[in-house]
C-alpha cells in the first residue's frame, strides 16, 4: 500500500508539474497573443458592424428592388396597355385611310364627272349662245318685216285717205289733216311738218271756196273767181298738199 501511495504520489507530482508547465505555457501563450487577439476582436467588432451596416444597406436594397420592380410590372403593364391601345389606334388609322383613299377616289370619280359634265355644259352652252344669236338675229329680222308690214299698213291707210276727195267744210277739213298727220308721221316722222305746212292755210282756202259761183254764173265771173285763187293765200293751201303727196 505504501509503494502504490508512493507510485501515486510521483504521478500525482508528475501531473501536477505537468499542469502548472501547461499553465505557464498557456500564460505565455496568451501574454504573447494577447495583443493580437484583442486586435482581431476589435476586427471582428468592425467587421461585425460592418457586416450590419451591410445587412442593413442589403435590407435597404432588397425594400428598394421590390419596389422597382413593382414600378417594373406597373410599367411593363402600362406598356403593355400602351401596346394595345398602340396597336388599336394604329388599325383605327389604318382603316381611317383606307376610307380616306376610297373616299378620294369617289372624289376624283365625281370630280372626272363634273369635268365631264362641265365640258358638256360649256358645249350645250355655246350651242344655246349659237341659237340666241340665231334667235335675235331672226327677231331682228321678224322686227323689221313686222315694222315694214307696219309702214306698208301705214302707207295704205294713208294713200286711201289721200285719195279721198278734199272735205267739203274746214272743220272736216282740219280733222281730216290731223288724221292724216297721224298716220304720215307713223310711215315717216318727216311728213308732220309737211302737214303742218298746209293747216294754216285751211281758212283762207275755204274763205275762197265759199266765194265759188253758183251754176248760173258766167264764164268770167268763174275765171275772176279761179284767178282770185292765185293772187290770194288760198293758193298756198294747194301747193302745200302738192309738196306734201308729191
Amino acid at each position: 500500500m505504501e509503494a502504490k501511495s508512493r507510485i501515486f504520489s510521483s504521478r500525482g507530482k508528475v501531473i501536477a508539474a505537468a499542469l502548472i508547465g501547461i499553465l505557464v505555457g498557456f500564460g505565455s501563450c496568451y501574454l504573447y497573443y494577447k495583443p493580437q487577439v484583442e486586435n482581431l476582436n476589435m476586427r471582428l467588432s468592425n467587421t461585425l458592424e460592418d457586416l450590419s451596416t451591410a445587412e442593413e444597406k442589403i435590407t435597404q436594397l432588397q425594400s428598394e428592388l421590390t419596389s422597382v420592380q413593382a414600378e417594373k410590372s406597373r410599367l411593363e403593364e402600362l406598356a403593355s396597355s400602351l401596346n394595345s391601345s398602340l396597336t388599336e389606334t394604329i388599325q383605327k388609322l389604318s382603316d381611317k385611310e383606307n376610307e380616306l383613299k376610297k373616299a378620294l377616289e369617289d372624289l376624283n370619280t365625281m370630280k372626272s364627272r363634273l369635268t365631264a359634265m362641265n365640258e358638256t355644259i360649256t358645249q350645250k352652252e355655246e350651242k344655246i349662245a349659237m341659237l340666241n344669236a340665231k334667235i335675235s338675229t331672226l327677231e331682228d329680222k321678224i322686227d323689221k318685216i313686222e315694222e315694214a308690214i307696219s309702214k306698208l299698213e301705214t302707207d295704205r291707210i294713208l294713200l286711201i285717205y289721200l285719195r279721198m276727195e278734199l272735205p267739203e267744210t274746214r272743220e272736216a277739213a282740219l280733222e281730216y289733216w290731223q288724221r292724216v298727220k297721224d298716220i304720215s308721221t307713223r310711215s315717216d316722222p318727216r311728213l308732220g311738218p309737211l302737214v303742218d305746212e298746209i293747216v294754216p292755210y285751211i281758212d283762207a282756202y275755204y274763205d275762197w271756196r265759199a266765194k265759188m259761183p253758183g251754176p248760173e254764173a258766167t264764164k268770167d265771173e268763174i275765171a275772176d273767181w279761179l284767178y282770185e285763187l292765185y293772187f290770194s293765200p288760198a293758193i298756198n293751201y294747194l301747193r302745200a298738199i302738192d309738196r306734201f303727196t308729191r
